[in-house]
């Protein structure tokens, strides 16, 4: 999310794609084991929808401005990191 009116904006890692996806590969790094065949092992899973919080406004459901290089170059790399 990039628009502090939104106001689901806690539950991100923040506007800077880098540092998202520095956060998103330590989570899942954090979270899920080397080895998933283990009882007590977790698989992590990357939650949210990639684009939900670019919406127009700050209000939540509303339209979006997106375009392929916008949702390529700072909505997915965390996606894709973790």
């Amino acid at each position: 999310a990039r628009d502090p009116r939104w106001g689901r904006i806690a539950e991100g890692s923040g506007e800077d794609p880098y540092l998202g996806s520095l956060i998103a590969a330590a989570m899942v790094k954090g979270y899920q084991t080397n080895s998933l065949s283990n009882k007590d092992a977790i698989m992590a899973s990357v939650k949210h929808f990639a684009l939900y919080g670019a919406a127009e406004g700050g209000r939540d459901y509303n339209t979006t401005d997106m375009s392929l290089i916008r949702m390529y170059n700072e909505y997915l790399p965390p996606y894709k990191a973790a």
